[in-house]
């Protein structure tokens, strides 16, 4: 098993509209992914100072599925057309189970 973890912090600049829009876009996605494997996203809860503000977490059955995954042109549309654009810092961790 491999799982990827990103965590995602919006800009100051950015819109209530734009995050819940990069929300459901990242949502959309782990529904349609499902043939890489099971994606959980959290919001966070607003309970410590400095958190991320999204963390994505797939679960895949080995790198190379992780590879496919992350090259899938959807995925690369989802980062481009929502995330990128209101994206201030970004951490991410990928690893065996």
């Amino acid at each position: 098993m491999f799982r990827h973890v990103a965590v995602f912090s919006w800009t100051a600049g950015s819109t209530p509209e734009q995050r819940e829009g990069a929300v459901a876009a990242l949502r959309q996605w782990g529904e349609d992914c499902r043939e890489y494997g099971t994606l959980t996203l959290g919001v966070d809860a607003g309970l410590a100072e400095g958190n991320g503000d999204v963390a994505v977490v797939v679960d895949l059955p080995d790198r190379e599925t992780y590879a496919a995954y992350a090259a899938d042109e959807r995925h690369q549309a989802v980062l481009r057309d929502h995330v990128r654009p209101i994206l201030e810092r970004r951490a991410a961790v990928q690893h065996e189970l």
